[in-house]
């Protein structure tokens, strides 16, 4: 981590690496630095721009770069270095040649040495303001070669590991859920309490049909001994068939299930009471409370008059949405906007009705509903890219860049093959000013649209193509006839007759009537 952060910040900082290319002279003997100097030619500098290895996920840096006369001035401001790397590389190579061409007398050749290095300084200044001048000027005519022959030299760096990582789907994903929380699998628990009093409700009516089957069992009964009883000993009889056979302790079983219920989500009440006082007023309250809830189930079970059915809906959600794409186009917003609320009311945990919603507001450039359509689509589903590009371009408009970032970087990441993902990505980085990563996004984008173009040219060419059909060859024809029905041979042969007849018809005729003429 730390190397990357180093390199990072040199790469910050120094934008560009020097590649630098020369012709140097192999040196006979120990020189000075004017040998060294008059021994280099042809020097040229091929800056490398290593921003793109910035860009997250980024381990390699290929291309061509072109090769361009040494300038110091423009060498110093791109490299931010007070010399160049062909002096320091050209010293430490003589350094080496001269430790190992130094013969026993190293003190003779320290003198003539030293001696010949303060001769060359003492000409060396005026020497270097004579290339400065020059080198301000104009270039040499050897490095003016590079430019006149379009000279490169094609590198290519590869890295082990990102500078800087590129961020999980996964890790997108989980910030984009602390942002709009994910709506849940499965519909949250609410009003447990009104959904105990109807689970009661409904025990209660099913043990009040379980009563009538067997009340009417009992007047069966009575139907058949032709001894009418009242109603009292039916009652009695009915209660005698119910305690005996254990129905009575099955009807109670059935509905405990439901009473709990309501103690625990009604009244809240979950553990023991330590007072018996408390204990007999709670019963009391809790009697009161079945009794009233059983008699309004009960009114409800037996009442004979049918509900009114509730009529369906008569539109369905593609005819609502062509409704509402309708009224857009004539301009009737408050209509449009009526029928995209009736979709959402019919399919409010459907992706479509709140996307198209959300499309509708950013058309009346109403940008805070159209954002919160968008978080209920996200809400909805995380992992569609189309919701996440339109999300993070409003938030681009809004000026919500972090937001606006994170989306895209998602939507780019989950679907690496979008044009239009990577297009807008690129667009919002020039934005903000991040010249060199909209430059590299935009080179994915035209990347992909070059291979997508070239496919279906691939494809079209292929459904062009046309199949020559080879020539019918004699074996075939030969089968074909014999295939042929017997039928068809004796029309072909009637016709090929007939045609014969009508030419000898027609010559006896044409002699006739040369014959005629020669007797006139």
């Amino acid at each position: 981590p730390s190397g990357s952060h180093n390199l990072q910040h040199q790469i910050t900082r120094v934008p560009y690496l020097p590649v630098e290319i020369v012709r140097t002279a192999t040196p006979t003997a120990p020189k000075g630095k004017k040998d060294e100097d008059a021994g280099i030619s042809y020097h040229g500098v091929a800056y490398i721009e290593t921003a793109p290895l910035l860009y997250p996920g980024a381990t390699r840096l290929r291309g061509a770069y072109k090769i361009v006369p040494y300038n110091e001035t423009e060498y110093k401001t791109k490299t931010k270095r007070s010399n160049n790397i062909i002096d320091e590389a050209m010293r430490i190579a003589n350094q080496l040649f001269d430790r190992s061409s130094l013969n026993a007398n190293r003190k003779d050749t320290k003198i003539t040495v030293d001696k010949q290095a303060t001769a060359g300084t003492a000409t060396s200044i005026p020497k270097k303001k004579t290339e400065l001048g020059e080198e301000s000027s104009s270039v040499t005519t050897e490095a003016q070669q590079y430019i006149e022959y379009s000279s490169y030299i094609t590198i290519d760096i590869v890295l082990d590991r990102p500078i800087i990582e590129k961020r999980k789907l996964s890790e997108l994903y989980r910030k984009i859920s602390d942002l709009i929380p994910p709506r849940p699998s499965y519909p949250i628990k609410v009003n447990s309490a009104e959904k105990a009093v109807e689970d009661y409700h409904q025990q209660v009516k099913n043990v009040c049909n379980l009563i009538l089957d067997e009340y009417r069992k009992v007047c069966v009964d009575d139907i058949n001994t032709e001894a009418i009883l009242p109603n009292d000993q039916k009652r009695r009889k009915l209660l005698y068939e119910l305690n005996s056979t254990g129905k009575y302790f099955a009807f109670k079983e059935q509905l405990k299930h439901s009473v709990i219920k309501i103690v625990r989500e009604k009244f809240l009440r979950t553990s023991k009471f330590d007072n018996p006082d408390e204990l007999q007023t709670f019963i009391s309250q809790l009697y009161v409370f079945l009794l009233d809830e059983m008699h309004r189930s009960l009114n409800k079970s037996l009442n004979i008059e049918e509900p009114e059915p509730v009529p369906p809906s008569r539109n369905t959600d593609a005819q609502l949405r062509i409704f509402a794409l309708e009224a857009e186009s004539n301009g009737d917003y408050l209509l449009a906007a009526h029928y995209y609320k009736q979709r959402l009311a019919q399919n409010s945990d459907k992706l479509r009705p709140w996307l198209d919603f959300s499309a509708f507001h950013l058309l009346v450039n109403d940008l805070i509903k159209a954002e919160e359509c968008l978080k209920e689509c996200l809400a909805i589903e995380q992992t569609n890219s189309t919701v996440a590009i339109l999300y993070a371009v409003l938030n681009a408009i809004l000026e919500n860049n972090e937001v606006a970032d994170l989306f895209f970087e998602t939507a780019t990441t989950e679907d690496s093959e979008n044009v239009i993902a990577w297009t807008l990505y690129a667009i919002f980085q020039k934005h903000i000013g991040n010249e060199k990563n909209a430059q590299i996004t935009l080179g994915k984008a035209e990347k992909l649209q070059r291979a997508i173009l070239k496919n279906e040219e691939d494809q079209a060419a292929a459904a062009t193509n046309i199949t020559v059909t080879s020539p019918v060859s004699d074996e075939k024809r030969e089968e074909e006839e014999k295939d042929r029905p017997v039928g068809e041979e004796k029309e072909e042969i009637t016709k090929s007759s007939d045609s014969q007849l009508n030419v000898a018809s027609k010559s006896r005729l044409s002699r006739s009537s040369r014959s005629s003429k020669q007797k006139q």
